[in-house]
């Protein structure tokens, strides 16, 4: 074939390629704009108004690796205009610290908070000598804060991946998020209104898309829980949930919530479910005067229904991390009552509030952002096939059953 018609189709083939992305866009290239902010840093904003569902962008990644792979050889590897792209996104001065709570895979174990041990993981790539690691380093050492403060994490048909993006990876987080991120195929996603947007509204997403307790998702974490989550991302959340007046902390009876965490984990039916250290803790919750209205007391009440449900853990379980009020399950809390006497009076507000009352801290738009379920009318847009769920900027999986 000559070269001339090589080219010409090559170019009909970017044309064609450019519409597909219009139009999964809804016509517009960019439906946002990239301004400054004084506390947020860069941030994106909506250009018009979204309504749920509507897709805003579609976005092929920089770099994307497998989940727990270490980013420095494939950082290497990549161009120098890839390395520009990288190099405009925020980073911070040293790599997120290695917490318990985060989970395994944390790029400071590798090298080190301020990158002690950048030099001698960079000859054991085998991408770089021992000479030109010396020289390389400084932009690597910029690259890999980078990938670090803006990697997103989420899961393809080929398994977890984590990906940099030179646009999504701009987005930054409220505990009061209006758009959610979809994978769409290898390396893309898409940013999709997850509740009504107006026109000039900051664009932003939910970091850790988790659950930060067995059945308690993050979003429904009381402020305080939040906002040492967020510190895996260096900065303290001042969005308007978290600068709103807070209910009564209880530290001691919090700290006993952790506790919960391991027996709940390993409990694979009701048989085995801590139904009596859930209604110890409801029990010294009542002691403390906490009602249904404290996020603590709310938790431990939607745990005794799911234990005591004759329903599988999966089942009776499903969506109860997220949902806006208490659970409405098979059954009644009264012969709990009666097997823990000192937790009565809960166990009572939680029989007659099933179904009706409200999750504290819960907002309308909050549960509108839950009540999200995928792009608008269809789950393919324009033969991209969308799979709900990502796990944000989150290293944790979500927990169990829920």
């Amino acid at each position: 074939m000559p070269p001339a018609v090589l080219l010409l189709l090559l170019g009909a083939l970017l044309v064609l390629g450019a519409a597909v992305v219009r139009r999964l866009c809804g016509g517009s290239a960019e439906k946002f704009l990239l301004v400054e902010t004084a506390e947020r840093g860069k941030a994106l904003v909506a250009k018009g108004s979204f309504k749920q569902g509507d897709v805003i962008l579609l976005e092929e990644a920089i770099l994307s690796l497998a989940a727990g792979a270490s980013p420095v050889a494939a950082l290497g590897l990549l161009s120098r205009s890839q390395r520009r792209r990288l190099a405009a996104l925020h980073c911070h001065t040293r790599l997120a610290p290695a917490r318990a709570e985060d989970g395994a895979g944390a790029l400071s174990e590798q090298l080190g908070e301020e990158g002690e041990r950048l030099l001698e993981e960079m000859v054991a790539s085998g991408v770089w000598t021992a000479e030109q690691a010396v020289q390389d380093a400084g932009w690597l050492w910029q690259l890999l804060r980078v990938w670090d403060a803006n990697k997103l994490s989420f899961v393809t048909a080929q398994g977890p991946e984590q990906c940099v993006f030179e646009r999504i990876s701009r987005l930054n987080h409220s505990c009061e998020p209006n758009v959610r991120l979809l994978p769409a195929g290898p390396k893309q996603l898409l940013v999709v209104a997850a509740v009504d947007i107006r026109e000039g509204e900051e664009l932003c997403i939910c970091y850790p898309e988790r659950n930060i307790l067995p059945m308690l998702h993050f979003l429904h974490a009381p402020t305080s829980w939040r906002r040492r989550t967020l510190e895996r991302w260096q900065f303290l959340c001042r969005c308007v949930r978290c600068e709103a007046p807070r209910p009564e902390q209880v530290e001691d009876l919090e700290e006993e919530a952790r506790a919960l965490v391991s027996p709940l984990q390993a409990a694979t039916s009701s048989e085995d479910f801590p139904i009596d250290q859930v209604l110890q803790l409801l029990s010294q919750c009542q002691d403390a005067g906490l009602g249904c209205d404290h996020w603590l007391s709310f938790w431990l009440l939607s745990l005794c229904m799911v234990g005591s449900s004759a329903r599988p853990l999966q089942v009776a379980s499903h969506g109860v991390a997220r949902a806006s009020h208490l659970p409405v399950l098979p059954g009644s809390l009264q012969p709990l009552a009666e097997r823990c006497p000192n937790a009565a009076q809960l166990l009572a507000q939680g029989d007659r509030g099933a179904g009706t009352a409200p999750r504290p801290g819960v907002t309308a738009r909050l549960t509108s952002y839950f009540s999200f379920s995928g792009v608008k009318k269809q789950r393919k847009v324009d033969g991209v096939g969308v799979r709900a769920g990502c796990d944000s900027k989150g290293r944790s999986s979500e927990g169990p059953w829920a």
